[in-house]
């Protein structure tokens, strides 16, 4: 006998309609709000453009779901699986993904100020022209990954691994790199005016592509890739 299906509103509905694959104790998710979806099977749903603001998707399956233009404000992610998941323009602003699984997902241009993503597995992640100011990244593990033209001015990226990261043109204005490796990082025209460089030394005005330290503005700059 199929087991029955608890009567759902907003999300809910949209799991059902757009085939996603969630167990029946999940499926009520939405009825709360904010919803409730901790460690709920939601993959492959299709839950573009909904208004998921401060939701409670902690360590949720959402790997290969449409998040497109979805609002996450405040949510909470901590744990959850988003890889290969498309999160293109989505506004994630303050939202918690801490320990979150990011490997091939799609961030593309989202709104992400203030966004916690500490310890985050964001592997081959397309991150470009994504607004991460003030953002916390201590400990992410971001290789591979795109940045091309993302705001990380004031963002923490402390001991975050950048290794084959592609971060040109991209604004680390302020941001604080204390820690973290770039090896093969692709830095041309990233913006460190201010930056924290990953040997603790402050980027002079006018660090384009790599650190000039303050205290030895006039020597020939440290960069560390080429483009």
């Amino acid at each position: 006998m199929p087991r029955p299906l608890i009567p759902t509103l907003g999300l809910a509905a949209a799991l059902l309609l757009g085939g996603c694959r969630a167990d029946p104790q999940a499926i009520d998710c939405a009825a709360r709000i904010p919803a409730q979806c901790r460690q709920a099977n939601l993959r492959f749903a299709d839950l573009s453009g909904r208004n998921l603001e401060g939701a409670d998707l902690e360590q949720a399956d959402l790997e290969h779901a449409n998040l497109r233009n979805v609002r996450l404000r405040g949510a909470i992610l901590r744990g959850t699986k988003l890889n290969y998941a498309n999160l293109s323009q989505a506004d994630l602003r303050d939202a918690d993904l801490e320990n979150a699984q990011l490997h091939r997902s799609t961030f593309e241009r989202a709104q992400m100020e203030r966004a916690n993503l500490t310890h985050a597995a964001g592997t081959e992640a397309d991150l470009s022209a994504t607004d991460l100011e003030g953002a916390r990244l201590d400990g992410a593990d971001l290789s591979g990954s795109d940045l091309g033209g993302a705001d990380l001015g004031h963002a923490s990226l402390r001991e975050a691994c950048l290794d084959g990261v592609r971060l040109a043109a991209a604004n680390a204005k302020q941001a604080d790199l204390t820690g973290a490796t770039l090896g093969k990082a692709k830095t041309f025209g990233m913006h460190l005016k201010g930056a924290t460089w990953v040997d603790g030394r402050t980027c002079a005005p006018g660090s384009i592509g790599g650190c000039d330290p303050v205290e030895a503005a006039t020597r020939p700059s440290t960069r560390t890739s080429q483009p």
